[in-house]
């Protein structure tokens, strides 16, 4: 089993970065009260950011290693993004579970890159209801 988009991922040269290493609990921006299948698309799945494909992080999901991070960076979002978020769901994240690493200048962001698994929607708990 390999990690989802991994046809996509192999396309970029030195994705993903290395793995960071031990178990986490990280806390993703979703757009409705449970988790849907949406919300695990990262951006390049969507055809309207075809232009991100070569970029890395792109593939992966963009989620905090805090549930104020969270929140703090969804009140940070122009209005626009703002409105396509509700929720915030967190996720245990063990070894096994996919590839996950430390992105852009804030030290709470993570890219995560699951790997391929029937039941990951059934791993993300939905934790609050956005402002």
């Amino acid at each position: 089993m390999g990690l989802y988009y991994q046809k996509n991922i192999d396309k970029v040269e030195n994705c993903p970065l290395s793995n960071h290493e031990g178990d986490l609990v990280l806390f993703r921006l979703i757009k409705s009260s449970s988790m849907e299948h949406d919300d695990l698309l990262p951006k390049s799945a969507n055809p309207r950011y075809k232009a991100t494909q070569h970029e890395c992080e792109s593939w992966g999901l963009s989620t905090y290693d805090n549930l104020k991070s969270a929140v703090s960076n969804f009140l940070l979002m122009p209005e626009k993004l703002r409105s396509r978020f509700s929720h915030v769901a967190k996720v245990n994240v063990t070894s096994d579970f996919g590839i996950k690493y430390k992105t852009l200048d804030d030290k709470s962001h993570f890219t995560l890159f699951p790997m391929e698994d029937d039941k990951i929607l059934d791993k993300f708990t939905v934790v609050e209801k956005l402002p």
